[in-house]
């Protein structure tokens, strides 16, 4: 009788099992111990790679939380701020021209969510001033470049706006 036999019967099906069971378990652990001591390094290389290749001004973590009802540290905002958002909706080329010359005037809220990378999406109007002005003031809103993004505990997170467009005969 060999050795491995006298220490490990052919017959003994659940000793065989056990040591099977045993050493996958031992690369499992080691496999995390080993993620573990290098996400520290995975995650400060992944920052720098996000930071050089961001086209905003700095880098925003990613986070998919749509919880509304925790307020958020900073509203989004469009860039360049409320100055820059009205010299983009002072562009006659939004306003229609059938509804200028009819006289038709008004402010028109279209409510969106603006992504945690900045997008747009989910265009709505709430508040309408006839089916002209609503289809330029979505158009209008749909052509807008990425916002920047409402932040909660210094991670960017999706949020709703409305925002009003107001419409007059010049």
């Amino acid at each position: 009788m060999n050795r491995m036999s006298r220490v490990f019967p052919l017959n003994n099906y659940f000793a065989m099992k056990t040591i099977s069971l045993l050493a996958g378990c031992l690369s499992l652990f080691s496999s995390v111990a080993t993620a573990q001591l290098l996400d520290p390094v995975l995650s400060a290389a992944a920052d720098n790679v996000t930071a050089v290749m961001s086209p905003m001004p700095e880098a925003v973590p990613y986070s998919q939380s749509t919880d509304e009802f925790v307020p958020v540290t900073n509203e989004p905002f469009f860039p360049g701020g409320h100055q820059a958002l009205e010299a983009y909706f002072q562009n006659p080329a939004f306003y229609p021209h059938q509804a200028q010359q009819a006289g038709i005037e008004g402010t028109v809220h279209v409510r969106f969510r603006v992504t945690s990378t900045g997008h747009l999406t989910d265009l709505k109007v709430v508040k309408s001033r006839g089916s002209l002005l609503d289809s330029a003031a979505l158009e209008a809103v749909a052509l807008m470049p990425r916002w920047y993004p409402a932040h909660r505990s210094g991670i960017a997170v999706s949020s709703v706006y409305v925002l009003p467009v107001t419409f007059r005969a010049q």
